[in-house]
């Protein structure tokens, strides 16, 4: 099963986001950072985060994938959550999925 959320938070700038992710990748969800990185897609700048690990630190390893993007006053956020047995089977997806990002 995927597990997809969005949500709307208080702008943080991109690098920042970066410098906690990866912290939080490590220490608190005990992963492996496959991917993060601050990209461009069009005219938006994404920041981009894939890690396996454990949901707040615990249960089975699963794929996590986020993408970060600052609108106006805003930041807003998408975590895909996946079995760990789905990540090479999701990257094309994962691409493809940053790839179509359009703001409107």
């Amino acid at each position: 099963m995927v597990d997809i959320t969005v949500r709307k938070m208080d702008y943080m700038p991109l690098d920042e986001l970066k410098s906690m992710m990866d912290l939080m990748s490590i220490e608190m969800y005990k992963g492996e950072i496959k991917r993060s990185e601050i990209i461009r897609v069009g005219e938006t700048e994404l920041f981009v985060t894939d890690i396996s690990g454990y949901w707040n630190g615990q249960g089975d390893k699963i794929g996590m994938l986020r993408y970060y993007f600052n609108n106006e006053s805003s930041s807003y956020n998408l975590l895909m959550k996946y079995p760990l047995s789905d990540i090479k089977i999701t990257q094309e997806v994962k691409n493809k999925m940053i790839e179509s990002i359009v703001l409107r």
